[in-house]
């Protein structure tokens, strides 16, 4: 509990994600969830930070079912997964060989409007590579280019105008 004006006020979301995220770091996973499921009868809203925390935790436990079942907790919920949350996702299934679940997550990931970033367009090109799948994943290479050229192409124009302005 914290001190609020001589009171005592519960845990809000920051603080339970924060000890949250402790445990999981020491490897302390029973006493993670025990306070994730703490969290939930207290009534605390959850948010992306929080189900990714434990979602990453999951996933380097190597525990991807139930990573999974968070995320799809997660969106029946109303929290919107982002490029943190399907980037853990994966690396998970990355590192656990599945590449096809590594593909599974990557089209969801871009089919909800989400840009991947480098690092996930990397773990996905590489997931790609070391099952034999070198032409898709050079494919991606150049779908990436692609993108990057027509966000940069968009990002110098807006300069040029604002230049223009000036």
């Amino acid at each position: 509990m914290m001190a609020k004006e001589g009171g005592l006020r519960s845990p809000d979301v920051v603080t339970y994600s924060t000890v949250i995220h402790g445990f999981f770091k020491e490897g302390k996973i029973g006493k993670a969830c025990t306070l994730f499921h703490e969290m939930m009868q207290q009534g605390v809203e959850l948010d992306v930070v929080t189900y990714s925390s434990i979602i990453d935790a999951l996933c380097k436990d190597g525990a991807m079912g139930k990573a999974e079942l968070f995320l799809w907790q997660m969106v029946d919920n109303g929290v919107r997964p982002d490029k943190v949350t399907y980037t853990v996702m994966i690396h998970g299934y990355s590192t656990l060989g599945q590449w096809k679940k590594v593909t599974q997550m990557f089209r969801e990931m871009t089919s909800r409007g989400l840009v991947p970033n480098t690092v996930t367009w990397n773990l996905f090109m590489a997931s790609l590579c070391k099952h034999g799948r070198s032409k898709e994943a050079a494919d991606t290479f150049y779908s990436m280019v692609a993108i990057w050229s027509r966000i940069l192409f968009c990002f110098t124009g807006m300069l040029q105008k604002d230049a223009l302005l000036i």
